[in-house]
């Protein structure tokens, strides 16, 4: 009987991957506010992950790259609404002077006694911006000063409103 020998080769598993990426703290990304820096670090972790999604698991590491990756993600979003808001506010002071032009009373309506709400004005995301007046013995006044894309709207509504108007004309002398 004549008996055969098997070699079995091992592998080190963790020779498998690519050297090139670094991994790196919550600590550094906490730290980095430069945004391309870290939509690069992004991309470079979500292509890892896509290659070596499989040898990482094996390795028990796919849970540590995945939360790196989203803690990346999520100082970038951070960033951005930062950014954002930091966009809005100054877009506000800068149209706060032109505003009030547009949201100011008439004479008559002071002479009515209309003053301004405590929370107005409220300045809206999209530009939009509203004021609320209130008298004791009328109903309360609301002003606006629209964005351009609201105004459309707002322009469109009007002329609907109109061809309702004639439509609800013209059906009362069909009669």
């Amino acid at each position: 009987m004549s008996s055969k020998t098997i070699r079995y080769r091992t592998i080190n598993i963790t020779n498998l991957l690519p050297n090139g990426l670094k991994m790196v703290t919550s600590d550094y990304i906490e730290r980095t506010n430069d945004l391309s820096k870290l939509k690069e670090l992004e991309i470079k972790y979500d292509e890892y992950l896509n290659k070596n999604c499989q040898i990482l698991s094996l390795l028990n590491q796919i849970d540590e790259c995945i939360e790196i990756r989203d803690l990346i993600t999520m100082k970038i979003a951070q960033i951005e609404r930062t950014e954002k808001l930091k966009y809005c506010k100054e877009k506000q002071q800068t149209n706060h002077s032109s505003v009030w032009g547009t949201l100011e009373l008439t004479p008559k309506q002071k002479q009515d006694g209309y003053i301004i709400c405590n929370n107005s004005p409220q300045f809206h995301k999209c530009g939009c911006v509203s004021c609320d007046y209130h008298c004791s013995q009328k109903p309360q006044l609301r002003l606006f000063n629209y964005c351009v894309e609201h105004m459309r709207l707002k322009r469109k509504l009007d002329r609907l409103e109109r061809e309702v108007e004639d439509l609800k004309y013209n059906l009362t002398n069909i009669e």
